[in-house]
């Protein structure tokens, strides 16, 4: 009975060491995952290194963060980054960004707008 010792992970420890490297494929950072998961990222580090229970609501969440399947964060088998997803999530990024864009163009066209609009609206008093 002696000197075999079979270390055998949690379920947290196991969940966490299949984050980590779905993160790093993806390139999101500790803090990018934390928002998505609405968690600070002291929580998610602590998930990621097995410190924490994971209940199934949070799994259920960290997959769809992920885009995979809940049994996949939970299996043996080394995930893969699906081809393309880092592709997908620049696309995402650089749209988002876009959008941010427009909107601010679209505020400075109003406030332009407004204000022609309001000396239009002034008396003119240069005439008498």
């Amino acid at each position: 009975m002696g000197g075999k010792k079979q270390r055998t992970l949690s379920i947290n420890a196991f969940v966490g060491q299949n984050i980590r490297p779905l993160r790093k494929d993806k390139r999101l950072s500790l803090k990018a995952v934390a928002e998505k998961l609405d968690v600070s990222s002291a929580s998610l580090s602590k998930i990621e290194n097995g410190l924490t229970d994971i209940n199934f609501s949070r799994l259920g969440q960290i997959a769809e963060a992920f885009e995979v399947d809940v049994l996949s964060l939970v299996s043996n088998e080394v995930i893969p980054p699906r081809p393309g997803e880092a592709h997908i999530e620049r696309g995402r990024q650089r749209l988002d960004a876009r959008d941010r864009e427009i909107l601010e163009l679209q505020r400075k066209a109003i406030f332009l707008l407004e204000e022609v609009l309001a000396q239009k609206d002034k008396p003119n008093s240069t005439k008498n």
